[in-house]
């Protein structure tokens, strides 16, 4: 008499071992696939912002100047981002769900040269899920989380050096 199937001992077995392999491969598979959206959502970001100054500038001839305050900053870019609300004087939301946090003012003195974030004047973070969590700046601990500093300078946005939004604009 020839059995056929499989013992329950043999499927208990299989099962572990396929539970072990999941358990393993499924958070690298979850953190890969949330660094590539945050990564994503940071080009998607630098993109925004430069077509807004872009856009500034063909529409009223100017670039980013004349801000003396972060409430002038964030009124300068609040049109040209399509915001669909604001909170405080400097915090813009856009329709893609992403904040701007606009700091600081006098743009045209933010030298070329110096794009660090404590050596310039005009400084955005941009939380590219808004307000909602883990809502934590990247840096070397938390390589790729949901806020990231941009410099702005009078005809540019650019990733502060030496901060993550541009390794993940590089990478």
């Amino acid at each position: 008499m020839t059995k056929k199937g499989f013992t329950l001992a043999e499927v208990l077995i299989t099962l572990t071992v396929l539970g072990v392999v999941a358990a393993l491969a499924i958070p690298a598979i979850l953190n890969s696939v949330g660094t590539a959206q945050y990564k994503s959502s940071v080009r998607k970001a630098s993109a925004t912002l430069n077509s807004a100054i872009r856009f500034r500038m063909l529409r009223t001839g100017q670039l980013v100047t004349g801000v003396s305050s972060q409430k002038d900053l964030a009124d300068l870019f609040k049109e040209d981002l399509n915001a669909i609300r604001t909170r405080g004087n400097n915090v813009v939301y856009t329709t893609d769900s992403m904040s701007y946090t606009f700091l600081g003012s006098n743009c045209e003195t933010t030298d070329i040269a110096d794009r660090t974030w404590e050596g310039s004047a005009c400084r955005v973070i941009v939380d590219v899920n808004g307000d909602n969590g883990p809502n934590q700046s990247s840096d070397e601990e938390n390589a790729f989380r949901d806020q990231y500093r941009f410099v702005i300078t009078t005809n540019d946005a650019v990733p502060a050096e030496g901060s993550f939004a541009t390794r993940a604009l590089i990478e």
